[in-house]
């Protein structure tokens, strides 16, 4: 899993640091949210291989969702986030973000799973 987790840190560094060099005037926590719903949308694809399908061993499957989704996802950087657009008193933006963030993970870990099982 530890490797997993490496990737995983990997990416979503990679995603945050692409999202500051493009999109710095943004003031919505676009790269969190990205990695976020990406993450719901692979958790729900990898739940129906591993839990459905069975094409992934177990140990694979936690390799992909405990080590890279877990590492990769972030809903303590989302809460921290949260934090620092209310502390700017960006009400609206943090409402937003919170609702859209859990609404479009929903839909996401759910096109997964429907995707998964077509595959």
């Amino acid at each position: 899993m530890a490797i997993g987790g490496a990737f995983g840190a990997v990416a979503r560094f990679s995603a945050a640091k692409y999202v500051a060099e493009h999109y710095s005037d943004l003031s919505f926590p676009l790269a969190t949210f990205g990695v976020n719903v990406i993450g719901s949308f692979l958790l729900g694809f990898s739940y129906v291989l591993s839990a459905e399908k069975m094409t992934l061993e177990p140990h694979t499957a936690a390799i992909i969702t405990v080590g890279f989704l877990g590492s990769f996802t972030t809903f303590s950087t989302m809460s921290l986030d949260v934090y620092h657009l209310l502390v700017e008193t960006k009400y609206l933006i943090a409402s937003f973000y919170i609702s859209s963030s859990v609404f479009l993970g929903l839909i996401a870990a759910a096109l997964g799973i429907i995707m998964a099982r077509l595959f």
